[in-house]
């Protein structure tokens, strides 16, 4: 599930829709230290075979459904034109009690 907050839907239009943009790709960067292992990223982009595709707000996104299992939800949230990108829970397999 995707969810944007206020801030992330004024962002979204003015970084991206005013260029013809609402097709994004939401990845999980591959963490380098602890401090960046939830790390996400919004890039304009399409799918990819394993990608579960949800609409929010009149935008599409693509992830993979992986992380989108782990996670839960995400949220799309800014700082000024900065996505910030959060999730209800750690994408961090090693902190997951299965």
């Amino acid at each position: 599930m995707i969810k944007i907050t206020k801030e992330g839907k004024k962002m979204l239009e003015t970084t991206f829709a005013s260029k013809g943009e609402k097709k994004f790709k939401i990845q999980h960067i591959k963490p380098t230290c602890n401090a960046c292992r939830d790390e996400l990223r919004l890039v304009p982009g399409s799918s990819e075979p394993d990608d579960i595709i949800a609409m929010e707000s009149g935008y599409v996104f693509f992830v993979d459904k992986d992380l989108i299992q782990l996670a839960e939800t995400i949220t799309i949230d800014a700082a000024g034109d900065i996505p910030i990108l959060t999730t209800r829970k750690s994408i961090d397999p090693r902190e997951r009690n299965f």
